[in-house]
């Protein structure tokens, strides 16, 4: 007898029950972190059972990991490409800003996300701030540091205020 194998219907292909439960633990993480965030809670708005999230997922730590990469994923190439070169900075610093907040209006719970991860105690919320959010940190001060080297930005600017104080008005907005 052959092995019984999973039905995909036209409707949901298997990555998708990936990306809904990926889109509700985005949702509850950024209201209630990792801590209070409820895998029954995630599986009850996707519309399975709980122990299908440990099909995708192998624990809740793994969830939180994957919340965070599907928009960082989206955010990486955009500071990447928008801050590369040596094209005018302030048309630059624009760019990345307006994209960042076209991906924020796409992930309405990014930014509550991020907030919410950055001041996370958890373990997790700090591998993540480490392996996310540093580098892009280091992007943009380089950035600035650059700018400054080259006379377009004042010297007595501290890079990595500048960066934090810009990503919060950001945030902030949303």
């Amino acid at each position: 007898m052959p092995p019984r194998r999973r039905a995909l219907t036209v409707d949901r292909p298997a990555d998708d029950d990936r990306d809904r439960i990926i889109d509700a633990a985005q949702a509850i993480f950024a209201r209630d972190g990792y801590a209070g965030a409820k895998m029954q809670e995630i599986a009850d708005r996707v519309g399975i059972q709980r122990p299908s999230l440990f099909y995708h997922f192998r624990n809740k730590e793994a969830l939180f990991v994957a919340a965070h990469q599907q928009v960082f994923a989206r955010i990486e190439p955009v500071f990447r490409d928008s801050l590369a070169g040596a094209g005018d900075p302030f048309v630059q610093l624009d760019q990345v800003s307006r994209a960042v907040l076209a991906v924020m209006t796409d992930e309405p719970d990014f930014a509550r996300l991020v907030a919410r991860t950055s001041v996370d105690r958890h373990p997790a919320a700090v591998a993540i701030v480490r392996k996310f959010l540093q580098p892009l940190v280091d992007l943009s001060v380089a950035f600035v540091r650059d700018g400054q080297r080259r006379g377009i930005f004042r010297g007595d600017i501290d890079p990595f205020f500048f960066t934090l104080n810009s990503w919060g008005a950001a945030l902030m907005y949303f």
